[in-house]
C-alpha cells in the first residue's frame, strides 16, 4: 500500500499543472476525511434506528433523533496529520481513528467527571464510535456472517467500490487534479468502510448478547446469593438452637442440683430451727396426789382427807429428736427389713424419757404420739426430785438420755447387746414448753413413727414376734404341761418359793423372790428412780451382784425396767455365774409402748430371751406355790399399761402368801379371789409404790381401798432385822416424789384390810439396801447387824461393788448359791439375727461398699456404713464416688480390722469434677463461670481392738504381734476434684448481608441502586472464668492407743498412722475461651451497569463479602483461696472400754 500511495502522489505532481507533494498529500487527506464523514453520517442514521430498538428492549425512553448531517464525526486534522505516515495502510488508520475516539472520551470524562456519558452523537462531546452498518445489510446476524465469509466480503467490496467511485467523482472540489484522488479513494474506501461497518455490527451483536448474558448472570447470582443466605442462616439457626438446647439442659441440670441443694439447705435450716423438738409416745399420765401449800410446794394429804382434785399431772414420754425422721438413714432403713433399734443405735441417735408436770389434765391419752419442744438447756440432775425446793412449775421435767451404745464388756455376746444405755444414773432437769405440745403431727411422720414403733407394725413384730409366747395352761394341768411352763419361763425353779427381798431403788421397783436356801431366784421388776439419798452404789450392786436369774416384768414402765438400760448395765462385766440384763430371760406383758421400751425389748429378743405374755391370755398360771396373775381391762383402759395385760406375782400357800401387784388396780387382777389366795396374803407390796389413786375403786372412785384383798392372819412373817409380824405392807417408793406415793398416803386403807404393819423403802436410808421377808421359819437366816453405811468402791469402772458385810444385803449375797454350770441357761433361747455380723469381708476390687450405701429420696448416696465384729478389707483401697456437692462419709465401726493394701491407701475418694459446659454460651452472651468441683467425702473409722495391716501379702503391722510390726502409714486418698473450665463465650453477631443492586437505565444516565458489600461479623463474647476446686472435711480415726502403737522385739516403738494422699487433685478450672467472631455478611449482586452503550464488566457480579468478626477475649483461670484439705484427725483412747464407749456415738 505504501508503493501505491507514492505512485498516486507522483501522478499528481507530474500533471500538466503539477501539484506539490504537500498539496497532493493534503488533498488526499481531505478526500479521505470527507468520505469517512459521509459514511459515518450514513451509519449514524442506522445507529439511531438500532438505538431506538435497543432502548425499547431495555425499557428505556427513545432519545430525540440527532441530525446526523450536521455533526463532524472525525476531525480533519486526524487525516492531515497522519497521511504521510499511514498513507493507504488500513490497519494504521483503524488504530488511529480508534485512538482518536478514545481520546475524545477521556477528554469528556475529565471535563465532566460527575456526569453520565452522553448518548447522542456529538462531535464535541460524544465518545461513541457509531455502529457502522451498511444500508444493504438488514440484520446484525448478516454482518457477523459477512465478517467470516471472504467471498461475501469480496462482493461487498465491489459494491463499495462502485458506490464510492461515483461519490468521489461527484464530490471532488479540488479541480481536475483531484480526479486522480478518486482512484485512490476507490482503492482505500473498501478497507476503511468495511472495517468500520464490521466493527459496529460486531459491537451491536455483542451488546445484545452481553445484555442477555448479564441479565441471566444477575438472576443466577441473586438466586444463588439467596440460597447461600438461606443456607448460612439455616445452619446458623440450627447451630444456635443446638447450643441453646445444650445450655438449657445444662442449666436445668444445675437448676435441679441447686434446687436439691436448696431443699437440703432448707431442711438443715428447718432442722436447726426444730433441733429442740421431739416426737414421743405417751407412756403414762400420772396424777400428782397432793395439795398446794401457800408457797406452792407439794404437800402430802392427811390420811383422812377425802379424794381431791389432783395437784397436777406427770406426763411420761418416751421420745426421740424430731429431726431423726428427716435423716436419710432413717428414711431408708424404715423402708427396709432392718430391725427397729438399728436405725437409732447404728446411727448414734439417742432416745429420751421426759417426765414433765402440767396443771391441767392433758387432752391426749396414754399411747398417743405427741410433738413438743424442750428447752435447750438441760442441767445434770442428782437423785433429788426437781419439785423438792422448786415447787410445782408448769413443764418442769425430769429427763433421761439414752445414747446408743455397746456395753463395755460385751465382747462375748458381741453386738447382740447393741442398745441404749443411760449416760448418767440420774439424768437431767429441764423444761418442756407445754404450749408447744400437740398431737397434730404431719402425716408422713405419723406413718413413719407408727411403722417403726407401733406395737402392731410388721418390723417390730418380726423381731418381737419371734419371742416365746406363753400358751394358756389350766391350773390343773398335768406335770408335763407344768414342765413346759417351768422350762419356758424359769429354768427349773423349785416348786416352793418363800422369801422376798424388796430393794430400795428410789422411785422404782426391784424385788428378788427366792427359795428357802436362796439358791434359786426370780427377779420381780427391775427398775429404779430418784429417791431420798445417793443410792448409786445400790444401783450398781443390783446390776452387778444379782446372779443370773429370770426377770418377771409387771408392765413396761421405766421405773420397773430401767436398771436394764442404766449406766450400770452398760458397765456390766459378764461372768460364768452372772449375765447382763439383756441376756436374761424376761417374762413381760405384750403391751410394749414407746421408743425406750421397744428398744429394750428388741435388745432382749436379740439374745433370744424375751417371753411375752399375750393380752389374750387372761388365765393365771401356777407352778408349785408360785403364780402369775394377769390383769384384764376393756374400754378406755385398754391402753393403760398399769392394768392392760399387766402381770402380778404371788407365792406361798393358802395360809401364808406374798403378793406383788405391780402398778395394777386390784379390781382388774384375774384370780385374786381364788381360794388359796383370798385371806392368805401376809406380805403385800403396795400397788403403784403406795399410790392412793391406784386403790380408788375404778367402778366407784369414792370407795378408796375397797378392792384391797384381805390380809391373812394364820401365819408368821419373818421380817429380817426386825421383829416377826403377822402381816405387813411394804411400799417401794422414793422420798420426795411428787406423786404422793408413800406409805403414809395408803397405810390407813391397807390397815382397814388387816395389814397391821407398814414400811417403805424410802425409810431405809443408809441403814440397808432392802427389806427381807420369809413366809416360814425354814427360810430364816442369821440376822446380820445393821450396817451404818454402804461404801462405794474405788472409782474404777465398771468394777463398782458394794463393800461391807454387815447389811442384810451383804448377808444375802453371801448365802446366794448360783448354779456354777455355765452350760445351763436361765430361760429359753432362740436363734436371733445379730445386730451386726461377727465377721465381714469387703473387697475393694468389687465395689465392696455398694451394699452399705444409704441413699436419700433422690437416690443420692449420703453415706456408707459398715459395722462388724471383725472386718477385713481386701484389695484396698475402697473407692468412694463423690458426685454431689455434699460430703459423703464412710463410717466403719468394728472391734478388729485387717487392711490388705499394696499401695498403702485404705480409702480413695473419687471426687467429681465441676461439670463441663457442653458448648459455648448463647450468641452474644458472656460465658458462664466453670462449675465448682464436688465435695469430697471423709472417713470415720472406729476400731476398738486390733489393727492388722498387710502389704504385698506380708503383715507389716499387727498389734497382736508387736515383735514383728514396723511403723506403717495408711492413707486416705483423694483424686480428681477439679474445678470446671469456664464456658466459651457466645459467638459474635452475624454480619449483615449486602443488598442486591438494580439495573442502570437510559444508557447509564439513570443509575440503578448500587449493590452493597457484606458487613463485618461482630466480635465474640468473653469466656467464663474457671470454677473452684474441691474441699472435703477431715477424716477421723478412733482407736485404742495400745493397739495403734506397739513396742517391737528391740524395744522400739512402732506406730500406725493415717495420712492424706493428694495426686493430681483439686486443680482450679481453666478460663473459658472467647466466643467465635460472627460470620461475615455476604455481598450483594450488582445490577446491570451501563457505561454509555457498553455494559460494565462488574454487572451481575457479587460485591465482596465482609470479614469474620474477631474472637472474644478469654475469661480468667480460677485463682481463689485454696479450699480446706485437712489431714485426718487421730483420736486414741487409753483403754478399749473407752473406745467402745464412743463406737456408736454421734458421727463426726
Amino acid at each position: 500500500m505504501d508503493a501505491y500511495f507514492d505512485n498516486h502522489i507522483q501522478r499528481f505532481t507530474s500533471l500538466p499543472i503539477p501539484l506539490t507533494t504537500e498539496d497532493a498529500t493534503n488533498a488526499t487527506a481531505r478526500v479521505l476525511h470527507g468520505r469517512v464523514e459521509k459514511l459515518c453520517a450514513r451509519v449514524a442514521q442506522t445507529h439511531q434506528e438500532h438505538r431506538a430498538r435497543r432502548n425499547s428492549v431495555l425499557g428505556k425512553p427513545v432519545a430525540k433523533p440527532v441530525l446526523v448531517g450536521t455533526i463532524q464525526y472525525v476531525s480533519p486534522d486526524v487525516f492531515t496529520q497522519n497521511i504521510n505516515t499511514h498513507k493507504f495502510n488500513r490497519k494504521m488508520w483503524l488504530k488511529t481513528l480508534r485512538d482518536h475516539m478514545r481520546g475524545r472520551v477521556n477528554a469528556w470524562r475529565i471535563k465532566h467527571p460527575t456526569k453520565p456519558l452522553p448518548t447522542q452523537l456529538n462531535a464535541e462531546e460524544s465518545y461513541e464510535i457509531p455502529p457502522k452498518q451498511l444500508e444493504s445489510v438488514d440484520d446484525v446476524d448478516d454482518v457477523e456472517t459477512m465478517a467470516s465469509d471472504e467471498e461475501r466480503l469480496t462482493e461487498i467490496s465491489t459494491d463499495l467500490e462502485e458506490l464510492e467511485a461515483a461519490d468521489a467523482v461527484a464530490d471532488v472540489a479540488e479541480g481536475t487534479a483531484l480526479m486522480a484522488f478518486g482512484e485512490f479513494a476507490i482503492v482505500l474506501a473498501p478497507f476503511v468502510i468495511l472495517s468500520f461497518c464490521l466493527m459496529a455490527s460486531e459491537e451491536e451483536a455483542v451488546f445484545e448478547q452481553e445484555l442477555s448474558r448479564v441479565q441471566e448472570q444477575y438472576d443466577e447470582e441473586t438466586e444463588k446469593l439467596k440460597q447461600d443466605i438461606e443456607k448460612e442462616d439455616k445452619e446458623q439457626e440450627q447451630y444456635d438452637d443446638m447450643i441453646k438446647k445444650l445450655n438449657e439442659r445444662a442449666r436445668k441440670r444445675r437448676q435441679h442440683r441447686d434446687e436439691k441443694k436448696k431443699r437440703r439447705d432448707d431442711e438443715k435450716k428447718k432442722q436447726e430451727e426444730r433441733k429442740d423438738y421431739y416426737y414421743g409416745q405417751v407412756e403414762r399420765i400420772e396424777e400428782l396426789d397432793g395439795a398446794v401449800s401457800a408457797n406452792h410446794n407439794l404437800t402430802k394429804l392427811s390420811l383422812n382427807d377425802p379424794p381431791s382434785v389432783p395437784l397436777g399431772y406427770e406426763v411420761r414420754v418416751s421420745a426421740f429428736e424430731e429431726n431423726v425422721i428427716t435423716q436419710d438413714e432413717f428414711k431408708m432403713k424404715i423402708e427396709s427389713e432392718a430391725e427397729p433399734t438399728d436405725v437409732f443405735a447404728s446411727e448414734g441417735l439417742p432416745i429420751y424419757v421426759f417426765s414433765y408436770f402440767v396443771a391441767a389434765k392433758p387432752e391426749f391419752h396414754e399411747g398417743h404420739w405427741i410433738n413438743f419442744k424442750a428447752a435447750e438447756e438441760m442441767e445434770p440432775a442428782n437423785y433429788i426430785f426437781p419439785t423438792n425446793g422448786y415447787g410445782f412449775v408448769e413443764g418442769l421435767s425430769m429427763i433421761e438420755r439414752f445414747p446408743a451404745s455397746v456395753p463395755v464388756h460385751a465382747y462375748d455376746t458381741r453386738y447382740a447387746a447393741l442398745g441404749y444405755f443411760a449416760d448418767s444414773l440420774w439424768g437431767y432437769n429441764g423444761l418442756v414448753e407445754v404450749d408447744t405440745v400437740t398431737t397434730e403431727i404431719p402425716a408422713w411422720d405419723v406413718a413413719s413413727i407408727e411403722h417403726y414403733f407401733n406395737e402392731f407394725n410388721a418390723v417390730n413384730d418380726r423381731i418381737l414376734g419371734g419371742a416365746h409366747r406363753i400358751m394358756p395352761v389350766p391350773l390343773a394341768a398335768n406335770a408335763s404341761a407344768h414342765a413346759v411352763f417351768q422350762n419356758a419361763l424359769f429354768n427349773n425353779i423349785p416348786p416352793k418359793m418363800n422369801r422376798i427381798a424388796v430393794f430400795d431403788s428410789g422411785q422404782g421397783a426391784v424385788s428378788l423372790i427366792m427359795n428357802a436356801k436362796a439358791s434359786k431366784f426370780v427377779i420381780s421388776d427391775y427398775g429404779y428412780g430418784r429417791g431420798p439419798a445417793d443410792i448409786e452404789s445400790q444401783i450398781y450392786s443390783l446390776v452387778m451382784d444379782i446372779p443370773k436369774a429370770p426377770i418377771l416384768l409387771s408392765h413396761w414402765d421405766k421405773d420397773h425396767y430401767g436398771l436394764g438400760t442404766s449406766q450400770a448395765a452398760k458397765e456390766f462385766k459378764p461372768s460364768l455365774t452372772n449375765q447382763p440384763p439383756w441376756n436374761r430371760t424376761w417374762v413381760a406383758p405384750d403391751l410394749i409402748r414407746g421408743v425406750h421400751a421397744s428398744s429394750l425389748a428388741t435388745q432382749i429378743q436379740r439374745s433370744g430371751k424375751l417371753v411375752r405374755w399375750p393380752n389374750s391370755l387372761k388365765t393365771p398360771m401356777r407352778y408349785g406355790n408360785f403364780g402369775i396373775l394377769p390383769s384384764s381391762v376393756s374400754g378406755a383402759l385398754i391402753n393403760n399399761k398399769n392394768n392392760s395385760g399387766a402381770l402380778s406375782l404371788t407365792f406361798g400357800d393358802d395360809e401364808s402368801r406374798a403378793f406383788y401387784p405391780g402398778d395394777a388396780n386390784f379390781e382388774f387382777i384375774v384370780g385374786l379371789d381364788a381360794d388359796d389366795i383370798k385371806d392368805s396374803i401376809q406380805v403385800m407390796i403396795a400397788t403403784h409404790h403406795g399410790s392412793r389413786r391406784s386403790i380408788m375403786y375404778k367402778f366407784n372412785p369414792t370407795q378408796i381401798g375397797s378392792s384391797i384383798p384381805e390380809a391373812g392372819s394364820n401365819g408368821v412373817v419373818t421380817f429380817f432385822d426386825h421383829a416377826d409380824v403377822t402381816s405387813i405392807l411394804c411400799c417401794s417408793c422414793g422420798e420426795g416424789n411428787p406423786y404422793g406415793h408413800n406409805k403414809q398416803a395408803v397405810e390407813y386403807y391397807y390397815s382397814q384390810k388387816g395389814y397391821k404393819d407398814a414400811v417403805g423403802t424410802n425409810e431405809l436410808g443408809t441403814k440397808d439396801i432392802c427389806f427381807q421377808f420369809a413366809l416360814d421359819e425354814s427360810a430364816q437366816l442369821d440376822k446380820p447387824q445393821t450396817r451404818t453405811a454402804i461404801q462405794k468402791a474405788a472409782a474404777i469402772k465398771p468394777s463398782r461393788v458394794v463393800t461391807g458385810s454387815t447389811s442384810t444385803w451383804e448377808a444375802l449375797k453371801g448365802s446366794l448359791k448360783p448354779d456354777p454350770d455355765p452350760t445351763k441357761t436361765d430361760g429359753p433361747t432362740s436363734p436371733s439375727k445379730p445386730a451386726f455380723p461377727d465377721t465381714l469381708v469387703i473387697d475393694g476390687a468389687k465395689d465392696g461398699l455398694a451394699p452399705y450405701a444409704i441413699k436419700n429420696s433422690y437416690g443420692q448416696v449420703t453415706q456408707y456404713q459398715v459395722v462388724a465384729g471383725e472386718l477385713t478389707i481386701q484389695n484396698a483401697p475402697l473407692t468412694v464416688k463423690c458426685p454431689e456437692d455434699f460430703a459423703v462419709p464412710v463410717l466403719i465401726q468394728c472391734q478388729h480390722i485387717e487392711v490388705q493394701s499394696d499401695s498403702g491407701v485404705m480409702v480413695c475418694f473419687d471426687v467429681g469434677n465441676g461439670d463441663t459446659w457442653p458448648g459455648p454460651a448463647n450468641a452474644g452472651e458472656t460465658g458462664a463461670a466453670g462449675d465448682a468441683a464436688r465435695t469430697g467425702g471423709y472417713l470415720d473409722i472406729r476400731v476398738v481392738g486390733n489393727w492388722k495391716i498387710k502389704s504385698q501379702g506380708n503383715v507389716v503391722f499387727d498389734s497382736e504381734t508387736p515383735s514383728t510390726s514396723r511403723s506403717t502409714a495408711l492413707q486416705v486418698q483423694y483424686i480428681n476434684g477439679k474445678g470446671g473450665d469456664g464456658q466459651q463465650g457466645g459467638r459474635g453477631k452475624v454480619g449483615q448481608d449486602g443488598q442486591n443492586g438494580t439495573n442502570d437505565s437510559d444508557g447509564g444516565r439513570t443509575r440503578g441502586k448500587p449493590a452493597q458489600p457484606g458487613a463485618y461479623g461482630g466480635s465474640g463474647a468473653k469466656g467464663g472464668n474457671g470454677g473452684s476446686p474441691t474441699s472435703f472435711p477431715a477424716s477421723y480415726v478412733t482407736g485404742t492407743k495400745s493397739k495403734m502403737s506397739v513396742v517391737d522385739s528391740k524395744g522400739t516403738m512402732q506406730s500406725l498412722s493415717i495420712g492424706l494422699k493428694l495426686d493430681n487433685f483439686g486443680a482450679g478450672g481453666k478460663a473459658g475461651a472467647g466466643g467465635a467472631g460472627g460470620r461475615e455478611g455476604l455481598g450483594g449482586v450488582n445490577g446491570i451497569i451501563l457505561n454509555g452503550d457498553h455494559i460494565d464488566p462488574r454487572s451481575g457480579k457479587r460485591q465482596p463479602n465482609g470479614q469474620k468478626g474477631k474472637n472474644g477475649i478469654p475469661g480468667a483461670d480460677w485463682s481463689g483461696i485454696q479450699p480446706a484439705r485437712p489431714v485426718p484427725v487421730i483420736k486414741q483412747y487409753d483403754k478399749e472400754e473407752e473406745t467402745l464407749d464412743v463406737l456408736f456415738g454421734p458421727h463426726n
